[in-house]
């Protein structure tokens, strides 16, 4: 029986002001691979043959799903292609495509953590700081979980012995303890860049620790999933990473990265995030434009369990950020994006821009509400993030909810669900077991060091001060369109237009051309 698993991951690439390179076009990836679901487990001895002929290579099969990921001589793909779309034996059959990530600095002068301010963290704080027993998959570059303010909540698989080059649980990844490498088909998730170790930190940086910042959720567990490396990564290594968290018990994922292209593989994989009750957060993208006219994918899918998020900036009136896409159908509320501070590799600290920024708090905040009550399920937790949005008229009329993230507000209306709780104090979270790891690169953007004590705006112990609200009003989700499956799309992202403000890249799921990352 084939044993291979599939991936697949777009990024946005943002070109935020003149002299930047624009996206490249969308085309299938010339890696040898292809996107398979066979309408059985095993396959007839005729068709792996026939693949055989075709210079089959390797074969990995989704846990969760029933697609694989085969590995073809490139010579071959081409006639393997067209004997497996017309063979009785598939279901579909799709090229495999690269995405890109993209970055551009931001503002260095803006105001640290205004993001964690502006959503009402602090108040929610009264309330709830979050749980270990709460897990958010981060699918991006992966995650430097050796960071000072990011290694006590990193996620710990309970069926791996660290560093004994053993793979104990038997899933086919060996000492993945925090999360895998789909890339390298290890478990090693260690990011090489930053994007994932940056939207990492506002989900969950620890908090009250007298270290760097804060994240949303002080206490929380952050799987990481490594797809995306030196700035591109492919779909079905995407696609490994969704399934790495579906059966490992994520609770969440945060997906800051998207493309134009519909993949139906990708499609079926939140088919079955959905199915487990899996909240699926994502970047609606950073091209300036109207996703309800040209989609923007993952975060364009109509699952219930998906929640776009468009980028805002912190100005009185929650405008949105020059760079970030919107859809009166299709991307669900706003969230602080624009020169976002937060953790980068090697202990270090830095901004970036982008809804791949705005994702995080949005992940964070539901992770938030998800440990005060665990028995939410994902469409009422996207439900009282929507609902309780603070109202802007910059963006009223462009997204689902007409307003920007708060989680304080949305605390409230989960309220009437819960027993009064008296506030806890934040107790340390467990010490993570050691894991031998190589030197972290350092940062590519211009980190500023490591302070020596904690930033005032991001102590999870000061004194919240109230913000006024409206009361939320329950807004009901508009239906999204269902996306046409076109197992090979050929449309091309259009460059995206520069913004007021720089972003960093979202990437996104596509089953054809070449993506960009969103920050």
């Amino acid at each position: 029986m084939w044993n291979f698993v599939a991936v697949f991951v777009l990024l946005v690439f943002q070109p935020a002001v003149l002299g930047l390179p624009k996206k490249p076009q969308h085309k299938p990836a010339e890696n040898g691979r292809l996107l398979v679901s066979f309408k059985h487990s095993q396959q007839s001895s005729g068709l792996q043959s026939l693949l055989g002929s075709f210079g089959l290579e390797k074969v990995t099969k989704t846990k969760s799903s029933t697609i694989s990921v085969l590995h073809v001589a490139k010579e071959g793909i081409e006639n393997a292609f067209e004997e497996l779309a017309r063979s009785p034996e598939v279901d579909f059959v799709e090229r495999d495509h690269l995405v890109y990530v993209d970055f551009t600095p931001n503002d260095p002068e803006l105001p640290q953590l205004w993001g964690i301010e502006k959503i009402g963290a602090q108040q929610a704080w009264d309330i709830e700081r979050g749980s270990r027993n709460t897990v958010v998959c981060v699918i991006d570059t992966g995650v430097d979980y050796n960071h000072e303010d990011l290694s006590p909540n990193m996620w710990i698989n309970p069926g791996e012995i660290p560093n004994n080059g053993i793979d104990d649980d038997g899933n086919g990844y060996i000492d993945d303890v925090h999360g895998i490498n789909a890339i390298a088909q290890d478990g090693d998730p260690l990011d090489t860049g930053s994007h994932g170790t940056h939207c990492a930190g506002t989900i969950g940086a620890v908090g009250n620790n007298g270290v760097g910042v804060v994240g949303v959720a002080h206490n929380i567990s952050i799987m990481a999933c490594k797809f995306i490396e030196e700035n591109s990564g492919f779909v079905s290594d995407a696609i490994l990473c969704l399934d790495y968290a579906l059966v490992n018990g994520a609770h969440i994922t945060s997906n800051s990265w998207g493309g134009d292209s519909f993949s139906r593989s990708l499609k079926e994989m939140i088919d079955r995030a959905e199915d487990q009750g899996q909240l699926f957060v994502a970047a609606a993208g950073n091209e300036e434009r109207d996703n309800d006219e040209t989609p923007h994918y993952p975060s364009s899918y109509p699952q219930d369990v998906v929640l776009s998020v468009a980028s805002t900036t912190d100005t009185p009136d929650d405008g949105m950020s020059g760079f970030s896409s919107w859809g009166l159908e299709s991307v669900d509320l706003g969230a602080p994006g624009s020169s976002i501070y937060s953790t980068l590799p090697g202990n270090m600290y830095g901004r970036k821009s982008g809804t791949s920024m705005a994702t995080p708090h949005v992940a964070g905040a539901a992770a938030l509400l998800l440990s005060h009550n665990p028995e939410l399920t994902p469409t009422e937790l996207k439900a009282a993030l929507l609902s309780t949005v603070t109202p802007s008229g910059a963006l009223a009329g462009k997204i689902v909810s007409g307003g920007r993230l708060n989680v304080s507000a949305a605390f409230m209306a989960i309220q009437p669900l819960l027993p009064t709780a008296t506030p806890a104090p934040t107790t340390p979270a467990p010490t993570t077991v050691p894991v031998t790891v190589s030197p972290t690169q350092a940062p590519t953007q211009s980190p500023s060091p490591t302070p020596t004590t904690a930033l005032p705006t991001m102590q999870p112990t000061a004194t919240p001060t109230p913000t006024q609200h409206q009361t939320p009003t329950p807004m009901p989700t508009a239906p999204r369109a269902t996306p046409t499956e076109q197992p090979r799309p050929t449309s091309s992202p259009s460059p995206t237009p520069g913004g007021t403000t720089p972003a960093d890249p979202t990437v996104g799921p596509t089953s054809s051309p070449t993506p960009a990352p969103t920050a």
